[in-house]
C-alpha cells in the first residue's frame, strides 16, 4: 500500500492496540471480505425490511381491489389508454420478487454457521494478522472461567469483535444486541489454519 492508502478508524485502532501495521490491517480487512459479510444487526435490519416490504404489498393488493372498473374517473382515464389497476400489477410483482429474495437472503444468514459469519470472518481476519506479524494462532481459555480467553489471539478476537462492533443474533425480535461472543469464531479460525498448514 502507498503512504497515502486509506486505513479505516477502526482497523487502525484496533491495529495499534495489538501492535499490528495499520496498512496491512487494512489490505487483509478487504482480502477476507469482513466488509461483505453480515452480523445480527444486519440480520434484524433485513428482517425489518421484509415485513416492510409484505406489509406495502397488502397495502397495494388492498388499494387495487378497492378500485372499480365501473367508476367515472377510471373509466374516463381508461379512454385516454391509461388503466391504473393494470400499474398495480408491475410494482406489486417486484414487491413479490424482492420478498423472495430477502426471505432465502435471510434464511441463508441465519442457519447454522451463518449466523455468526461476521464473526467468523473477524476472527480468520485476526488470525491473518498473526500469521503476517508471526505471531502464534493458539486457542485457549482460562481454567477457572471458559468464557475468558487464555491466549494473545483469543484476546484479540474478543478486542475485534468489540472494535468492529460486531452482533450476535438477538434470541427475540426485541431483543437487544449484543456484541458475538469471541470463543467459537476464534476456536474455528485456530482450526482452520492448522488444518491448512
Amino acid at each position: 500500500m502507498t503512504e497515502d492508502a486509506f486505513v479505516g478508524t477502526r482497523v487502525r485502532e484496533f491495529a495499534s492496540k495489538h501492535g499490528f501495521d495499520p496498512e496491512l490491517g487494512q489490505e487483509l480487512f478487504f482480502s477476507h471480505d469482513v466488509d461483505l459479510t453480515s452480523d445480527g444487526a444486519d440480520k434484524t435490519s433485513l428482517d425489518a425490511e421484509i415485513k416492510a416490504l409484505a406489509s406495502l404489498k397488502r397495502r397495494l393488493e388492498t388499494e387495487r381491489d378497492k378500485l372499480k372498473s365501473g367508476e367515472l374517473l377510471q373509466i374516463t382515464y381508461k379512454l385516454s389508454g391509461h388503466d391504473l389497476k393494470v400499474a398495480f400489477e408491475p410494482l406489486i410483482s417486484q414487491i413479490e420478487e424482492m420478498l423472495a429474495f430477502g426471505k432465502q437472503k435471510f434464511n441463508e444468514e441465519t442457519s447454522g454457521s451463518r449466523a455468526n459469519m461476521k464473526a467468523h470472518a473477524i476472527a480468520h481476519y485476526v488470525a491473518a494478522m498473526f500469521v503476517a506479524h508471526d505471531r502464534n494462532v493458539g486457542f485457549g481459555v482460562q481454567p477457572l472461567d471458559s468464557s475468558e480467553p487464555s491466549t494473545p489471539f483469543g484476546r484479540a478476537v474478543r478486542d475485534a469483535l468489540e472494535e468492529f462492533k460486531v452482533y450476535k443474533l438477538p434470541q427475540s425480535q426485541h431483543g437487544a444486541l449484543e456484541i458475538a461472543h469471541w470463543k467459537k469464531p476464534a476456536e474455528h479460525a485456530a482450526k482452520a489454519l492448522k488444518k491448512s498448514q
